[in-house]
């Protein structure tokens, strides 16, 4: 078959995708071949290293990619190219077409060589610095291999990491499954325990507190690993009290790590209550009640791509909720698109002014104040999540 046009969208309309399993089947299997497009080297991720990219800049008219890639990326992007490449491996036609657009039985081929590159990758960073405990900072590889970035050298995100890490359980899970080569898979699983062993002496802050950013005091410090070589960041410690995309590394450590008591493992949950708030938003159907976001930027749903949470009911109703507050904002406002966090707006050939967090709906969040004129497709991705089983994979 010919490959879709990249403007594929023009020739869709709202009956078909609203009603016609095929057509939204071939809808998705469109998106997946021209995302599919990223996953280039130097575009998407680094071929040697085999780590994702931060991304690219692109020409707005023609779609080609401009100026120099950005050799940085974080344990969050990891996080979506390893849970992409575990999707793959498990069948997963549309993540097959993903990896390997124009052949997708092939895409195992594409990803076992990624697989052991991104790991030796790992290796080498957890080799030259093992006080980060298999955690990763932002890293660049602008020099052909693993290291900090400048802003990150001693430290790490639990954020980012609680992401990556339910990724590679996702991925070792599928290795076994598969009978893949059983040393890359224990490399891979050696690994996920480094994490796990090291989670509650780096992160843990006590009475509940796990910490955002852990601050390292000797990164080149040897297992086992001390509590006394890891701070909260000072003067204003930051913890994960949020019940958006942290709470992962929370049912993570609350589930995995070694707690010296069931009291002390609850009070993770008891931190985090204040932050779980209800809102009701009145859309075009009627008013509904939906958990109030920090910015009520998409990226909040990340969650719900990783943990069963649709399997829960009230969580289920909870999330079309919010899901229809934020298509309705849209809707009756004439935006053309989702809000979300992003990348501010730059010319080609200029360097991106900054990345706009705030760039949601007030009304929805904690946070009063928002950019109105950035829109985003990622804001979008949630909805993929709502009804299609496509969209829940």
């Amino acid at each position: 078959a010919s490959p879709p046009p990249c403007r594929f969208s023009l020739s869709y309309n709202v009956s078909g995708l609203l009603n016609d399993p095929a057509i939204q089947s071939r809808f998705i299997t469109d998106v997946v071949y021209w995302e599919g497009q990223f996953h280039q080297d130097m575009v998407g991720y680094h071929a040697k290293t085999g780590l994702s990219l931060d991304g690219t800049p692109i020409d707005y008219q023609t779609g080609e990619p401009t100026g120099s890639p950005h050799l940085f990326s974080a344990s969050s992007k990891e996080s979506l190219h390893i849970t992409m490449m575990a999707l793959a491996l498990s069948g997963d036609p549309y993540a097959q077409v993903f990896f390997s657009p124009d052949a997708p039985s092939e895409a195992p081929n594409v990803i076992i060589p990624i697989l052991e590159n991104k790991i030796t990758s790992y290796e080498y960073f957890n080799s030259k610095y093992p006080g980060f405990g298999g955690y990763f900072p932002w890293y660049s590889v602008a020099n052909g291999v693993m290291e900090p970035t400048s802003d990150f050298v001693t430290s790490t995100p639990a954020l980012d990491n609680g992401q990556l890490i339910w990724s590679l359980y996702a991925l070792i899970r599928i290795m076994k499954d598969t009978n893949m080569d059983k040393n890359l898979t224990q490399r891979y699983e050696n690994q996920l325990d480094m994490m796990t062993t090291n989670a509650l002496t780096m992160f843990y802050a006590g009475d509940g507190k796990v910490r955002a950013v852990v601050e390292i005091k000797n990164v080149t410090a040897t297992p086992p690993l001390q509590a006394s070589n890891y701070a909260s960041t000072s003067p204003v410690p930051s913890y994960l009290d949020d019940p958006y995309e942290g709470e992962l590394f929370t049912f993570y450590i609350d589930m995995f790590a070694k707690w010296p008591n069931p009291t002390e493992r609850e009070k993770l949950w008891v931190f985090k209550r204040a932050l779980l708030k209800s809102v009701d938003y009145n859309t075009p159907q009627g008013p509904v009640t939906l958990q109030k976001g920090w910015w009520f930027s998409a990226h909040e749903q990340w969650k719900i791509m990783v943990l069963p949470y649709l399997e829960v009911p009230i969580c289920k109703q909870v999330f079309l909720n919010c899901e229809k507050a934020r298509t309705a904002f849209s809707a009756v406002n004439n935006i053309p698109g989702m809000r979300a966090s992003c990348n501010d707006v730059a010319q080609p050939g200029q360097n991106i002014p900054d990345y706009v967090s705030d760039a949601g709906i007030p009304a929805l969040s904690f946070v009063d104040e928002s950019r109105s004129d950035l829109y985003t497709p990622y804001g979008s991705f949630p909805l993929l999540m709502t009804s299609r089983p496509e969209g829940r994979k």
